[in-house]
């Protein structure tokens, strides 16, 4: 590493010691403020164990578990707060109930059916223990919760169908809640066609379907099927468990079916799903027709997402109240919570909106902890996601990261070339017997490939006087990017193609295979399966220089040596070399005129289906799909180690760029401290940028964990 990139690279650790400082600093006792953290239900325990936080907001099995199993105790239950709240309902979507008005009433009416033989079981335990001993183990099997757990939280839940208007009241408080904390805003109210919160509410709420239902009768036949979504582990959906039960029905005239088909109702599909945000996502996707879900998520997306899928209307009540604030049995107050950590499902949810009224009322902030949430986003889709509100930031390649930004939907807070200065990103790989079969056909596929970055280097820098070529390169780009020119011309600013194997290649490939190491992506284990004896052992044997070495003693041929099947990522400008060396038409009126570069240098190039990442790259290696490819070298390291197969074994004979990846925000977020409690897309596990938001995170201070979980 030569002086100047020492310099950078020191100035870049003395502002990550800064910054992690300042980022540490937000959970601390002294502040006015409760900390929240996106926890899912399941995991709750275990981050409580773990001392991740220090209580949080569940609802039942839950809250039962965490009493009955640790040293916690309910600080606040949602009734105190708001008394008689609904805790979830039954949503359907608006068009399919349009389509089908009666088998949703039927699918309602078993939704009753099985409420009141819920309640009433639950009332007459005593006198019909057979029944109750049904409900206790359909509860266990299905929420994966011990007895006494299960008969603890039939105690504390209040389950009940109709919706009357304090059921629209509350609807009406919580969109208002989330409008003043612009979760969802007067924008997204008028493009859905409302004129104001109330009639927003007046349209969502539909109980027609419960009048239709007390009107129907059971029936022989079925009508129709129906997709249901509902959120995972939640006893207060005990409704639907019952509802699909044919067992309870043993000795009556209904045996053999459950309630459902006896309401003239077939259940496709049952999908659980983490959380309420999800279910909805299952509406977005056509995946689900009827969920059961909290309001707060039906709120959120339906006004978030404006699609015709997420349209959709709340159909029956499931229960009132039901969460409850878990906490250490040393907290005796929501005063005492002050530097403490909670943890929410998400900032969508009922949960959140709780521990916000908690806050004000004891004249507390509330903030997020120092958790980054990421999930896994394409980077061909991360724009529209961020502009939709549906992430907050994307961990991207070029030339998506211009995109966003000359979009106006994002702003860059970090390029990859401030973190990691001349980083490696995309390199040119090879099956290891491949090459060894083949030597002469890898260096004319490299031959080809640094020609093509070549021209485009040449081209770049004398774009004024190569105007005609220029004018091409940048209309091959946007061809096979999918975006304009100007993008294109924007990306090329920000990423150094080249094609050479240097030190400084493998020094960062030794950096990042012991962080990958570090952050338990990879193991020495996987390297000393491989037969490496060390990091430094695996660079020096991955990395193969000797093909390019032999591409600068050939010529080029008339004749076809031999076919190479070459895997690439979609859209991929770090990979620009492969698009100009397979266009045909840069040749036109020169002695190469019909022959694209790898013609011309004797290579027959076929390409499966571009891929989405790096790590399906691999996946092509490791199923014989592809021989040489172009990808990221994180996931040709991490795949390389951790899938060991002979066509996983790979070596690394060219690099295609360096830097050009970016943290990409929205507008709101200024600074790194900004990106507390935000959820970031990233291409996936293994990726450059993934482990790129992983080690930007752990040095300056954040945890990162999967949104969700």
């Amino acid at each position: 590493m030569d002086k100047k990139i020492a310099i950078i690279a020191v100035a870049v650790v003395a502002i990550v010691i800064i910054a992690a400082f300042s980022v540490t600093m937000l959970n601390n006792d002294s502040d006015d403020a409760i900390y929240w953290s996106s926890v899912s239900q399941e995991n709750q325990k275990i981050e409580t164990t773990q001392g991740s936080i220090d209580g949080s907001i569940s609802l039942e099995p839950y809250t039962s578990d965490l009493i009955l199993s640790l040293d916690s105790k309910v600080l606040i239950e949602s009734g105190e707060v708001w008394p008689d709240h609904p805790g979830s309902v039954l949503a359907v979507n608006t068009a399919f109930a349009e389509n089908h008005p009666e088998l949703v009433a039927r699918a309602v009416a078993a939704h009753v059916e099985a409420t009141n033989w819920i309640i009433d079981t639950v009332a007459n335990k005593s006198t019909d223990q057979g029944n109750y001993t049904k409900l206790v183990e359909m509860a266990m099997a299905s929420i994966n919760a011990n007895e006494t757990v299960v008969m603890s939280s039939f105690e504390n839940i209040t389950l009940l169908c109709a919706m009357n208007e304090q059921f629209k009241d509350y609807l009406e408080q919580y969109a208002s809640d989330f409008r003043t904390i612009r979760q969802i805003t007067d924008s997204m109210i008028s493009a859905r066609g409302y004129d104001s919160v109330s009639d927003f509410v007046d349209t969502i709420v539909d109980d027609s379907y419960l009048s239709q239902a007390a009107e129907l009768n059971k029936t022989a036949s079925i009508l129709g099927d129906v997709n249901i979504g509902y959120q995972k582990g939640d006893i207060n959906q005990m409704a639907r468990i019952v509802a699909s039960n044919e067992s309870l029905w043993n000795g009556t005239p209904y045996e053999g079916k459950n309630l459902f088909e006896q309401w003239g109702v077939n259940v496709s599909t049952t999908t659980a799903y983490a959380n309420g945000v999800y279910v909805m996502q299952g509406f977005e996707t056509g995946a689900v027709d009827l969920g059961y879900l909290d309001p707060a998520s039906a709120i959120v997306r339906h006004l978030r997402v404006n699609t015709n899928n997420s349209d959709i209307r709340v159909v029956a009540q499931v229960n009132t109240e039901g969460l409850s604030l878990i906490v250490d049995e040393d907290i005796g107050s929501v005063d005492d919570l002050r530097g403490k950590t909670i943890g929410i499902t998400n900032t969508a949810s009922m949960n959140y909106l709780l521990l916000l009224s908690l806050a004000k009322e004891n004249d507390l902030s509330l903030k997020p902890a120092a958790v980054i949430y990421w999930v896994q986003v394409p980077p061909v889709n991360q724009k529209d996601q961020i502009a939709q509100g549906l992430i907050d930031g994307g961990v991207s390649w070029e030339p998506y990261c211009s995109d966003s930004i000359l979009s106006g939907s994002a702003n860059a807070l970090l390029w990859s070339g401030e973190f990691w200065p001349n980083h490696p990103c995309c390199i040119v790989a090879v099956n290891t017997d491949f090459g060894k079969d083949n030597p002469e056909l890898v260096a004319r596929v490299l031959a080809a490939h640094i020609e093509a970055t070549e021209w485009i280097l040449y081209t770049i820098e004398n774009k004024e006087t190569e105007a005609d070529n220029y004018t091409k390169l940048l209309q091959m780009g946007a061809s096979f990017s999918g975006r304009n020119t100007t993008v294109v011309a924007e990306s090329l600013e920000h990423m150094t193609l080249l094609y050479d194997i240097n030190d400084e290649l493998k020094e960062y490939l030794v950096s990042f295979t012991e962080d990958f190491i570090t952050l338990q992506q990879t193991s020495a284990a996987a390297l000393d399966a491989r037969g490496y004896s060390s990091v430094e052992n695996f660079v020096d044997t991955f990395v193969n220089d000797s093909y390019i070495e032999a591409a600068a003693s050939l010529s080029k041929v008339d004749s076809t040596i031999g076919t190479v099947r070459l895997g690439y990522l979609q859209g991929d400008l770090h990979q620009f070399a492969r698009v100009v060396a397979s266009d045909v038409d840069l040749w036109d009126g020169t002695e190469y005129e019909g022959k694209n570069l790898f013609t011309q240098w004797g290579v027959q190039i076929t390409s499966p289906s571009p891929y989405a990442n790096g790590a399906l790259v691999m996946q092509g290696f490791d199923t014989g799909v592809i021989d040489m490819g172009y990808l990221g070298s994180p996931p040709a390291i991490v795949k390389h180690l951790n899938v060991n197969t002979p066509n996983s074994n790979i070596r690394i004979v060219a690099q295609a760029n360096v830097e050009g990846s970016a943290i990409i925000v929205n507008p709101e977020i200024l600074s790194i401290e900004d990106l507390a409690g935000k959820t970031i897309g990233t291409p996936g596990p293994g990726s450059i940028q993934h482990l790129m938001l992983l080690a930007f995170a752990q040095e300056y201070g954040f945890r990162v964990k999967l949104s969700g979980t």
